[in-house]
């Protein structure tokens, strides 16, 4: 068989062997529907991100449907465990092809590890933006130039963060592919529904049922910059009308966010939250009447696409991976990071379309998302026929 018509064989039969560095809810829907198509497993480096201990390990590993594990049950640490596991995972499930993440420690393992004789495809997995791209170091730079000629593929978050990556790589684009993180809408609004109630309930607890509401969901911390949503929200609280502005997380910099909303008088306008669970997030996205993502740095951002799923606009940061959804004013608008006067600008273009919260929470607005989590599959399936036919066709040259 040549390597062309190998590539092109159903993707069903390709055993797919991923090193992903922790479960986290945005990866579930993908994973779930690649497992339907080919016969993948999933090596967790952590359980959970790090920087997100309180996510419920067991509600994901009850959603997941793909094989899986997590090297770091047992108490060694990831860099300690991988290779003996990858060693042992290569061996027992011979995969087509090895995807790892980014371009340290795990994906130079997966260069150096014997695949089932030198026969499985390596495909190199970035989440980095087109913006952090531009600002990778000397050091990370070379890294990108040393492994990427090393894969056979390559899958980047965007079209944007592809042209990056084959800048930086100095590679052709024909062996890069798209793979952004996005979920089932059905499942985002199932969550939705189950929890709408109890989040109206403390809409009406706080006063805030008959009023539109604007919502920001991430971690307190300075790279996620509230600051400048608060900021931007003060600034342009007259046009706002009875908006109120609904911050849906927690992290070390509350106590001075809440400081800041005090400062800038709209205390009795801006609602701290804190943590709340994963459907309880998507209660809160179903009822915003605009949803804002001020992050000084993000690879993708995830609630970006979740919000647009229930049909909340966004005022999304210039520097995050999701900024590239906002291509319309029916999805929002795009500012650059840390600008406070394009924030309040922002505010005041979209306050005449602001909804109360009680009117959207008995209505089902249109997924506003233009692509959706079959597009990242299609495009993670495209990239594994693509390894297996590249190296195919290595095989083949060597064997001549």
């Amino acid at each position: 068989m040549t390597a062309a018509a190998e590539a092109s064989t159903d993707t069903l039969r390709r055993r797919v062997l991923v090193v992903h560095p922790a479960m986290a809810p945005y990866r579930v829907d993908l994973f779930n529907l690649l497992a339907r198509q080919c016969d993948l497993r999933v090596i967790f480096l952590h359980a959970v991100p790090p920087y997100a201990a309180n996510l419920p390990r067991e509600e994901l590993s009850a959603d997941l449907e793909c094989s899986w594990s997590v090297v770091s049950d047992g108490g060694r640490s990831p860099a300690r465990a991988l290779p003996g596991r990858l060693w042992r995972e290569v061996s027992s499930f011979r995969p087509d092809v090895l995807v790892t993440h980014e371009f340290g420690w795990a994906s130079v393992l997966s260069m150096l590890t014997p695949l089932a004789g030198r026969q499985a495809g390596r495909i190199l997995w970035t989440t980095r933006s087109t913006d952090q791209f531009a600002k990778l170091s000397t050091a990370r730079q070379i890294a990108v130039k040393t492994l990427a000629p090393r894969a056979d593929a390559l899958l980047a978050y965007s079209k944007e963060a592809r042209l990056s990556l084959a800048a930086v790589a100095r590679m052709p684009e024909s062996s890069m592919f798209v793979c952004a993180n996005h979920q089932d809408a059905g499942r985002l609004r199932h969550q939705a529904d189950s929890t709408r109630e109890e989040v109206l309930n403390e809409c009406r607890r706080r006063g805030l049922a008959d009023r539109p509401l604007v919502v920001t969901v991430g971690r307190l911390v300075e790279v996620k910059d509230v600051a400048t949503t608060i900021g931007g929200f003060a600034r342009a609280r007259d046009a706002l009308g009875e908006s109120a502005l609904v911050v849906v997380g927690d992290g070390p910099l509350r106590g001075t966010l809440e400081l800041l909303a005090r400062d800038l008088g709209v205390a009795d306008r801006v609602v701290f939250m804190g943590h709340v669970s994963s459907a309880q997030v998507q209660g809160w996205l179903s009822i915003a009447a605009l949803t804002v993502l001020a992050s000084l740095a993000e690879p993708f951002g995830a609630v970006v696409a979740e919000g647009l799923a229930h049909g909340a606009p966004c005022i999304c940061s210039s520097t995050a991976g999701a900024s590239v959804l906002i291509n319309s004013p029916m999805r929002g608008v795009t500012v650059p990071p840390g600008d406070l006067g394009a924030m309040e600008w922002a505010f005041r273009s979209r306050a005449a379309d602001l909804q109360r919260a009680t009117d959207l929470a008995g209505s089902r607005r249109d997924d506003l998302r233009p692509l959706t989590v079959h597009d990242d599959a299609s495009g993670f399936l495209a990239a594994v026929a693509y390894a297996v036919g590249a190296r195919a066709a290595r095989r083949e040259r060597g064997a001549a």
